[in-house]
């Protein structure tokens, strides 16, 4: 899966696969971004069940984007 995005500040970021149904939430990624701007991440999936998921990105703790995917 790839994930494209955009910040406006540097910090701390983590990409979150968190099941729609319940479950275990998955840290798909973790990193510090030392600068603001447009990013590209290739996140493996194979440790996430199939069904409907949020994608959330966070950056130091707040979310900073969601969407919903579908395994």
């Amino acid at each position: 899966m790839q994930v494209d995005f955009t910040t406006e500040e540097a910090g701390h970021l983590e990409i979150w696969l968190i099941p729609a149904a319940g479950g275990t939430d998955v840290l798909a990624h973790s990193e510090y971004l030392d600068a603001p701007g447009s990013y590209q991440r290739s996140l493996s999936a194979s440790q996430v069940s199939v069904g409907t998921h949020y994608l959330a990105l966070c950056l130091d703790g707040e979310t900073i984007a969601e969407t919903v995917i579908k395994q």
